[in-house]
């Protein structure tokens, strides 16, 4: 072993060895490094990730920033800057859709600046809805499940004791249905299971919704020996102006006859599912209201880049103080 270690051949082996196993230290060390920067981004950044193309100049160069900051030595600014603004984008993964919500959460009582003192979103989404007179938020949309873009859900309530309610969510995007028509005619869209409510009171069917997470499905298990399954068919009309197509029925509580409403209209790339609820007594009170707020259902320029978020690290400033606190 000596006379090998002591050769010019041993020695030369021996160095490579010795570098490989450096490389191969430098390189398992480093993807460790990236990887728990990489999974110390802030919920901006992963909202910033799922916006609607183009970016903004200073929301690339935050995005470059947390990136250079996650691969300081082999990050390539130039082919990042023009995947990230390419139309070809794909979707970001479960996770940063997850950041973009949580992120969508909390921005959410600190309405966006861009919207109207009587407007409020879908969280995390561009569009804008018009809140009737006397009517408020409810604020329970993180509650909605996370599937099939539940979360994306706004909830409205009356401020009196009628316990009408509606709902606005995000059904669909442009692709697969080019329309509203092209969803309502399908298999999906029809799709209906009709719910015997006579056993609920509808005073407390907001709270109860809450308490499902605006799922039907779970609604429909509750009701599973009540249920009549089957297709249900929209029919177009003109509400001030915007065509959607809308379907109604009469449901029996124990407090009395209830309406529910659903429309179904595009606002940009999106479908919309609006499900209205009120007591038949009360359709002359809110059904205009309601409408009306459909009919100003629009999409906004959300201006993500807000002025507490610095340009390293992608990390905001009250971030930035709650980890040097923690530390």
């Amino acid at each position: 072993m000596k006379t090998f270690v002591k050769s010019k051949v041993g020695r030369i082996i021996l160095i490579i060895l010795g570098i490989a196993l450096i490389a191969v230290l430098f390189v398992g060390g480093y993807e460790v490094f990236k990887l728990r920067r990489q999974n110390d981004y802030p919920t901006y950044y992963g909202a910033l990730m799922n916006k609607p193309l183009p970016y903004t100049e200073a929301e690339m160069d935050y995005l470059v920033a947390v990136k250079r900051y996650q691969d300081p030595l082999f990050f390539n600014e130039k082919a990042y800057r023009k995947a990230m603004n390419s139309g070809t984008q794909t979707a970001s993964d479960q996770h940063e859709k997850t950041q973009l919500l949580n992120w969508a959460d909390s921005y959410q009582k600190r309405k966006p600046q861009e919207l109207k003192a009587n407007e409020s979103w879908l969280p995390g989404t561009a569009v804008a809805v018009s809140i009737p007179k006397n009517w408020e938020q409810t604020y329970k949309d993180r509650q909605a499940p996370t599937g099939n873009f539940g979360k994306y859900i706004l909830i409205l309530n009356h401020k009196g004791n009628s316990g009408a309610f509606a709902y606005f969510k995000i059904i669909a995007t442009q692709k697969p249905y080019n329309s509203v028509k092209d969803y309502a005619a399908s298999k999906e869209g029809k799709k209906f299971a009709k719910i015997n409510k006579s056993q609920y009171v509808f005073a407390q069917e907001l709270k109860r919704q809450e308490q499902l997470r605006f799922n039907r499905s779970i609604d429909n298990v509750a009701n599973s020996h009540n249920l009549i399954n089957g297709f249900i068919t929209y029919a177009p009309v003109t509400i001030h102006g915007r065509t959607v197509y809308a379907y109604q029925q009469t449901m029996p509580y124990t407090d009395g006859d209830v309406i529910e409403s659903i429309y179904l209209f595009k606002i940009g790339n999106n479908i919309i599912s609006a499900n209205t609820y009120y007591r038949a007594k009360d359709q002359e009170k809110f059904k205009d209201s309601l409408e009306q707020a459909i009919a100003k259902a629009h999409t906004f320029e959300l201006d993500y880049m807000r002025k507490d978020e610095p340009k390293r690290h992608g990390i905001t400033k009250e971030e930035e103080k709650r980890k040097q606190e923690q530390q």
